[in-house]
């Protein structure tokens, strides 16, 4: 409860508002009433440093029965007395106000964060026009007003530019860069860009970092002399002298391959790299089409796949089904169809598919439609178990593989003995599988290149593992 007999000055900056609370009188914040008043010195303290220097304890009869209506004055001149000191200028209030206009330090270091946010997560530029992220810097920073779209592709191109002057200056200090490129087709579209990416090794963080050089619109018709004049073109926007070029990476398309020894003619028998994530993605699709059972088995699947993406019924049903053993909303897993351009997407497609084997069959057999699909037999789903765990090794080195943080030139000739290794370890039981193996073995042994790039990187990480073993 409150004291009733109001001695203390204390109550000179709070107003009773009930008889467990009071609100302060320069801020309007409550604070709690625990049958004193140390709330509200620590109250003070932490908020207006200053006032609480002046309390003292007032015996004055006068002070004990003050009024709020009354006292408003003593108040306002005490308040000014005892926090003169601790007040800022006019000139620091006008500086802390013109941080968040136009050109301000709080602006600029705010914009320039939103930029970056715009970039790296690949946001539209209008998105600080929408009503959500309005709503979001109102509350997060009242004072800060968003550029617009205008403004930030403004912005975004002198950054580049910027950026483009320090990439510029750094590649002059470099003494290698390694190169990978490829050619990629906008979906639903003619259109063909060709991307280029640097890898080189920074010294100072003593870590290998990579850059992304951009896109480029392919010429019509992609012949290998448009490509080098294509990659010509980014060579000469960027700087980047061919003498600190130490191989360029591709897939093996004649084109683009012609184009990287026309770029490089007096090393074009050893700056080429062939890339061994693509060729382990051509391992698995030969080894998959070399065995008809194998894919008419994978075609049934397919087929039931396309079947649950076309029926919104059968979707409700597999959701239905899984709900019954415990999942929740968020947690439902779906069938996924296979991508042939796309890496390890017939293994991924597999995988879910025997995972979700025992409610698809369910759905199916419930399924009143005539245009549902048979499910698949016992022994063809035991051998698709016995496909993924053929599959699997090839996956996991196409993942490590494809690794920008580190080295991976000096993995290709280890990862394709281990593979070898690890596909004859596993066993295979049916003759689908069995004959899958051996082309997957058979195929693999090709792609161990007799490279010199490949094989000058492979001996400093072999001869490192050497020495470390023997200490």
């Amino acid at each position: 409860m409150a004291p009733t007999n109001k001695r203390s000055s204390l109550w000179l900056r709070f107003t009773e508002k009930t008889s467990k609370e009071a609100i302060c009188k320069f801020f309007g914040v409550l604070e709690k009433l625990g049958g004193g008043t140390s709330n509200f010195k620590g109250h003070l303290q932490r908020n207006h440093p200053g006032l609480d220097n002046s309390i003292n304890k007032c015996s004055d009869p006068e002070v004990q029965n003050l009024e709020t209506s009354s006292s408003e004055t003593e108040i306002t001149s005490s308040f000014t007395a005892s926090s003169t000191s601790s007040q800022p200028s006019i000139i620091d209030a006008f500086d802390k106000q013109n941080q968040f206009k136009s050109g301000g330090s709080k602006e600029t270091i705010l914009t320039q964060s939103l930029i970056y946010m715009i970039c790296k997560d690949n946001l539209p530029f209008s998105c600080t026009e929408k009503t959500g992220m309005k709503k979001f810097l109102k509350v997060a920073v009242p004072r800060y007003k968003p550029p617009s779209r205008a403004t930030i592709v403004r912005l975004i191109e002198g950054k580049y530019e910027s950026l483009h002057l320090v990439v510029c200056g750094a590649l002059k200090n470099l003494s290698s860069l390694a190169l990978t490129t490829d050619i990629a087709t906008v979906m639903n579209s003619t259109r063909s860009f060709i991307v280029l990416t640097g890898h080189y090794f920074d010294e100072k963080a003593c870590s290998v970092k990579s850059l992304v050089f951009g896109l480029k619109e392919l010429t019509p018709h992609h012949t290998a002399r448009n490509i080098c004049l294509d990659l010509k073109e980014i060579f000469d926007h960027w700087n980047i002298e061919p003498r600190i070029v130490t191989s360029v990476t591709t897939d093996n398309g004649a084109n683009i391959v012609a184009a990287v020894k026309d770029l490089f003619p007096s090393r074009s028998n050893s700056i080429h790299v062939s890339c061994y994530a693509h060729n382990i993605n051509l391992v698995v699709s030969k080894g998959l089409g070399a065995v008809k059972e194998l894919v008419a088995i994978i075609e049934k699947v397919k087929l039931i796949v396309a079947f649950f993406k076309h029926s919104n019924v059968a979707q409700d049903q597999l959701r239905q089904e899984q709900e019954k053993d415990g999942r929740k909303d968020g947690t439902f897993l779906y069938l996924i169809q296979e991508v042939s351009t796309r890496w390890n997407s017939t293994l991924h497609c597999l995988q879910i598919f025997k995972e979700l084997s025992g409610y698809v069959e369910k759905t199916l057999a419930n399924f009143v439609s005539k245009k549902a699909p048979s499910m698949i037999t016992s022994s063809e789903l035991a051998i698709i178990g016995e496909c993924i765990a053929l599959l699997l090794p090839l996956e996991n080195a196409t993942n490590d593989i494809s690794g920008d943080s580190y080295v991976s030139a000096s993995l290709v000739i280890p990862f394709t003995h281990c593979l070898q290794l690890s596909l004859t370890k596993i066993c295979a039981t049916y003759t689908e599988t069995i004959q899958l193996k051996d082309v997957l073995l058979q195929q693999e042994s090709s792609v161990c290149f007799e490279d010199i790039i490949l094989s000058i990187n492979t001996v400093p990480r072999l001869k490192s593992q050497y020495v470390v073993q023997q200490i």
